[in-house]
Parts: C-alpha cells; sequence; structure tokens
C-alpha cells in the first residue's frame, strides 16, 4: 500500500517527519511536494489550478498500486480537483479541505489583499511566530515546530492559494466517482469541522468520519494515532 501525502498551505515534508516509517507493516507514506512548496519554484507569478494538479498525478502514477491520495487543508483541495480526472489513484482521503463558504469565510475575505498575505506568511515562519508555536504545541519537538512553521517561508504558492482555491471553483466541481473519506478533527480551529456536510454535494458517496481527539495537526500532535487512522482508512478504501 502506497499513500501520497500532500500538505496544506505552506506545508513541506516536514509535517509527516513524526509519522513511522512504514507507516504500518505494508503501508509507505510518500511526501509529495507540489511546485511552490518547500522551496521549489514556482512556474510563474500566477500559476493555474492545473500546474497542481498535473503535478500531483504525475507523482502519484510514479508509485505502484495500490495508491491512495491522503491531501490536507488545501491539499485536499487540489485532490479534489485532481479526482475531477478519474482511475488515476485507487482512493482519496480528504482531511478537512478547503472549499465550502470561501466568499463568505472571515479567514479568505481577510487575505485578498497580497500585502495581508505577505505579512501572514512572514508572521508565521518569523523567530516570533516559531517561539508561539512551540507554546501551542510543547508536546510536539520543538525543532518539528521549527521546520513546520520555518517552511511558510519557503512556500511561494502561499499567497497564489487564496485566489487559486475560490468560490467559483468549489461551485464548478463535479460529484467525485472515485472512493473517498472525508476525514476532520472535531478540534479543529482553523478549518472548523462544521464545513464536512458540505461536501455531500461533490462526494456523495463518501463517508464523512470526525475524529474527536484530532486538532488542526494530527500528524504532528498525534503521530502514532494518526498514522494507525490513515493506514486503517486507506485499506478500507481500496478494500
Amino acid at each position: 500500500m502506497h499513500i501520497a501525502a500532500v500538505p496544506g498551505n505552506g506545508g513541506s515534508p516536514a509535517r509527516w517527519e513524526l509519522l513511522p516509517d512504514p507507516l504500518a507493516a505494508g503501508t509507505t507514506l510518500h511526501a509529495i511536494t507540489l511546485p511552490g512548496f518547500d522551496g521549489t519554484p514556482l512556474p510563474s507569478a500566477t500559476p493555474t489550478l492545473d500546474v497542481f494538479v498535473d503535478a500531483m498525478i504525475a507523482a502519484v502514477e510514479a508509485l505502484p498500486r495500490p495508491r491512495v491520495v491522503f491531501g490536507t487543508g488545501i491539499g485536499g483541495s487540489i485532490a479534489l480537483q485532481a479526482a475531477q480526472r478519474p482511475g488515476w489513484a485507487d482512493g482519496f482521503i480528504l482531511h478537512a479541505p478547503v472549499g465550502p463558504s470561501l466568499d463568505t469565510r472571515l479567514l479568505p475575505k481577510l487575505m485578498r489583499p497580497n500585502l495581508v498575505r505577505s505579512f501572514a506568511k512572514a508572521a508565521i515562519s518569523s523567530p516570533v511566530g516559531r517561539a508561539l508555536g512551540r507554546r501551542r504545541y510543547a508536546d510536539v519537538p520543538a525543532d518539528t515546530i521549527d521546520r513546520v512553521l520555518g517552511d511558510y517561508a519557503r512556500c511561494d504558492a502561499f499567497g497564489p492559494m487564496w485566489d487559486i482555491l475560490n468560490a467559483d471553483w468549489w461551485n464548478a466541481l463535479e460529484p467525485l466517482t472515485d472512493p473517498a473519506i472525508v476525514l476532520w478533527g472535531a478540534g479543529d480551529g482553523v478549518l472548523d469541522a462544521g464545513h464536512a456536510e458540505e461536501f455531500r454535494r461533490v462526494v456523495p458517496d463518501a463517508e464523512i468520519r470526525t475524529e474527536q481527539d484530532w486538532a488542526h495537526y494530527p500528524m504532528l500532535e498525534q503521530p502514532e494515532h494518526f498514522a494507525a487512522t490513515i493506514d486503517r482508512i486507506a485499506r478500507e478504501l481500496v478494500g
């Protein structure tokens, strides 16, 4: 079993470094780095969503089958778009994906000006931002938090993503036909679990599950439980 893991906005492979390797017996997790993430260049200042979709599909198709895509945050949103071309993956685990209410939620509204995006990116990755992150996630190794938050500074896709993933994109999505699970943490304070049911339109056949003990970064806060959960769900998806 091969799981292709795609992080959220500003993310890098550092988000997976606390997970056991292999994820479980017979299951390998592969960190997928899309253009503009983890220091890789963007092809242009205004990339289209297809740039990220094409890169995702190419990376996943290089893996043996069975292969499941795990996308968190915007990683799940890009996977939603990529799944509009069915058949290249054996299943999708969509963890707190961005999508519903993009025209009404407060955070997307606040992030519309480029100046705000630049400030947010710099603040998260700054020494102060990392220090606050170490305090907030006191049970996570400090060097891991430093890498996870510091990598925002190396994510050129951070700003453009706020334009690419918008209400028009969400409204144009067709229902998925490949096997999928929508997964949410009940304690997620960034992407509220209340959005989960709004995915019924685009994943009508998917089960929507809520992990009661998960917050926004379960792969950091509960790596062993996270790994076991993702492995179990991936095996369910491929039968």
